[in-house]
């Protein structure tokens, strides 16, 4: 089969090139694009509108045709303005391209649609305070093939002017559209108010529209699983159209190559083909395709597990031309895992360092490469890859400054004391935002997961766009006895954040139990070994407290236990005296303490243990003008105030007790929302099922 015609995309310029044009990079070269990043100047656009039909699609950054007006910004202005190209878009759109604008969540960066179809004005875009949205009609293709298009929370939606003129394809709880799409011709333009990670599956979705197009087909019918879902197969079924008034010959062709050599034999049966006709290192299969002029075709496609990893692809055929409908990278003994990386990485901040921490799916190196430094997951110069747990420090103003990270991991298929055998080398690019620069904080906070994955993603994504924090307030691990429990702090935080923003972690109690607590410090980002830091990101200073275990404080001289941890406590003590008398903590916007236990709760069974420890680390921490507290522990939502007085002690501060776990089928969970701004916290609760309410005290 002749190749497939590479997947052209325009990446258009972001607000004063603060670096958004480049966080679709990662996305764009797993699906293979061949994608061009403009940065911001007028001559940059000229050339794009003068080669527009070179490219398939154009994509829209976050803070696209964004400014802050002439009163907050004086001295800057947008060297362009898109409405002038309107004309050329539209007559480029009407050939077949699309174009889809994400993060549109700001009316300045959409006031260019009025000039492309007046019919296409919007007359606002307005905060939203929903916590999910939800497709029309989630079998839509555009929602369906060959991925799942992804629908969330958001904090803002859109006000058409003429609703009627747009496809509406999503809207928030409220009732009000988050994704909209209109067609111009054989073209699309497509309004979607997420970003990010959260855009693959629309992109995936617009490519295959795009390719079908071309052939003057299209997808007249979505089956209810996508082509790329996670699953132990690979299945879709689809119904094709043929636009045209003449028949389509061609046919469509599955392929799957393996990222390494399959450990397993084949089973026999394998949908692809017979084993005996296919190569060993990979295998296809053709559908022949005969569409009469305004036929329709059933099509049911699947790729059955073969025991390893693999790309697999759907190409269509016709005329000695190919095009790409759907590619999906996986990893049939795992389901779920993409290439290497089990889920993307998450950036932990400990002390004045970051670790970005990375869950692997095989044995391998893993280095992380920023500015033209690379960092490596090693001990004594020897790097790790025993463990699918990797972690690397790097300097947190180093990436900040940097604004992206590349991830390389390379796998190793053998290693003995003198001889290590290596895979090729896979690389992921991420751009990253540091938290805390600008006047307010959005902070995801939960705890008490106990392994739970898909409840705490759950929570976690409906607070709205990405925060700028993620806390994990300890146990995340259901316990400490097996290091894969330890694994769901990165599956949870990878997938929250995917790797763009900055997360803490504090250890619970339920985490210190078991052998493989003993290796802490290559399991959970620490600060040099210690689970006990400070941290600065912009104007928030923070403390993360170790509250360890939960044992009586006569153990710490006894042979009889395994967990003892009054005299790290009291080491803490000493440690804090010297934090809150810091210039970085006195001279802070907001003050924040996060540990696994209230400390200072009468709701807690270890105050009753470390009484009068505890009240002197809330005294210091009152005396030092700590603005809010962050703790789990409870397995219940409550807000403590201040003036508040409980049976463990007056609260230092505002104290946010942020998990809400209620035990079934299936388990119900919830987080926190917060927001710090200079007039103070704004908190709300949010399970991934619905709002939920919170004690006050």
């Amino acid at each position: 089969m002749t190749s497939p015609s590479p997947f052209r995309v325009a990446v258009l310029p972001c607000w004063k090139n603060h670096g958004h044009q480049h966080e679709y990079d990662t996305l764009l070269r797993a699906a293979g694009a061949d994608f061009t990043v403009l940065e911001e100047s007028r001559e940059a656009l000229d050339a794009l509108f003068s080669s527009l039909d070179d490219f398939d699609l154009l994509l829209a950054p976050p803070l696209f045709h964004y400014d802050q007006g002439r009163e907050r910004d004086p001295d800057w202005r947008r060297p362009y303005d898109f409405a002038s190209y309107a004309p050329i878009l539209r007559d480029w759109l009407a050939r077949g391209g699309n174009f889809l604008v994400t993060d549109a969540n700001y009316a300045v960066g959409l006031s260019w649609l009025s000039a492309l179809d007046p019919e296409l004005a919007l007359r606002a875009v307005e905060p939203c305070g929903a916590n999910a949205a939800r497709p029309v009609d989630a079998l839509d293709p555009l929602m369906a093939f060959p991925a799942r298009a992804e629908t969330a929370a958001t904090f803002a939606h859109l006000v058409p002017e003429r609703e009627e003129a747009w496809e509406v394809l999503a809207r928030c709880a409220h009732g009000h559209p988050t994704l909209l799409a209109a067609r111009i011709g054989d073209g699309l333009v497509v309004l979607d108010n997420l970003r990010a990670e959260a855009v693959d599956g629309l992109l995936r979705n617009l490519r295959a529209r795009q390719a079908l197009r071309r052939f003057g087909l299209c997808v007249a019918r979505c089956g209810s699983r996508p082509f790329a879902a996670e699953g132990a197969e690979c299945r879709t079924d689809f119904d094709l159209a043929n636009l045209r008034d003449a028949p389509f010959a061609g046919s469509l062709v599955l392929s799957a190559t393996p990222h390494v050599k399959p450990q397993t034999p084949r089973p026999e049966g394998l949908s692809l083909a017979p084993a005996e006709e296919q190569a060993p290192d990979s295998f296809s299969r053709a559908f022949p395709l005969a569409i009469p002029a305004g036929g329709r075709l059933s099509a049911s496609i699947a790729a059955a597990p073969f025991g390893g990893k693999a790309e697999v692809r759907l190409d269509l055929a016709a005329g000695g031309a190919a095009r790409t409908l759907a590619r999906a990278r996986m990893r049939f003994a795992r389901p779920g895992e993409e290439g290497l990386l089990a889920v993307p990485p998450s950036v932990f901040v400990t002390g004045r360092d970051y670790v970005v921490g990375v869950l692997a799916v095989d044995e391998c190196v893993v280095g992380v490469r920023i500015a033209g430094r690379v960092f490596w997951d090693a001990c004594c110069g020897v790097r790790r890859t025993s463990s699918p747990i990797h972690l690397v420090r790097v300097p947190q103003e180093l990436l900040d400054g940097a604004g992206e990270y590349t991830v390389a991991l390379r796998p190793v298929a053998d290693r003995t004391p003198y001889h290590v055998l290596f895979g090729d080398e896979e690389s992921h690019t991420f751009a990253f935002r540091p938290a805390g620069r600008g006047e307010t904080i959005r902070i995801v906070a939960l705890a008490d997961t106990h392994n739970l994955i898909e409840e705490a993603v759950a929570a976690g994504k409906a607070c709205g766009a990405a925060p700028d924090l993620l806390v994990l307030a300890g146990d995340i691990a259901d316990d400490g006895g097996r290091a894969s429990n330890f694994e769901t702090i990165y599956r949870v935080a990878g997938r929250i954040t995917h790797g763009a923003t900055p997360c803490v972690y504090a250890r619970g109690n339920h985490e210190c139990c078991g052998t493989a607590a003993e290796s802490f410090d290559r399991l959970v980002p620490t600060d040099g070994g210690r689970l006990y830091f400070s941290f600065r990101l912009g104007g928030l200073a923070g403390i993360v407290l170790d509250t360890g275990g939960m044992e009586e404080p006569e153990t710490e001289n006894a042979t009889d236990s395994v967990v003892g941890c009054h005299a790290l406590r009291l080491e803490q003590e000493e440690w804090l005296d010297g934090v809150i008398a810091s210039p970085e903590w006195r001279e802070a916007t907001h003050r924040i303490v996060i540990a696994h236990i209230p400390f200072f709760s009468g709701g807690s069974f270890t105050v009753s243990l470390e009484r009068d420890l505890y009240a002197r680390w809330a005294a210091k921490l009152r005396a030092a003008g700590l603005d809010l507290a962050l703790t789990g522990h409870e397995h219940r939502a409550f807000i403590e105030t201040p003036d508040a007085p409980r049976p463990g002690g007056v609260p230092p501060c505002l104290h946010v007790c942020v998990t809400e776990r209620r035990e079934g089928r299936p388990v119900l969970f919830g987080c926190a929302a917060l927001t710090l701004s200079p007039t103070g916290p704004d908190i709300a609760f949010v399970r991934s099922d619905a709002p939920c309410e919170a004690e006050v005290f």
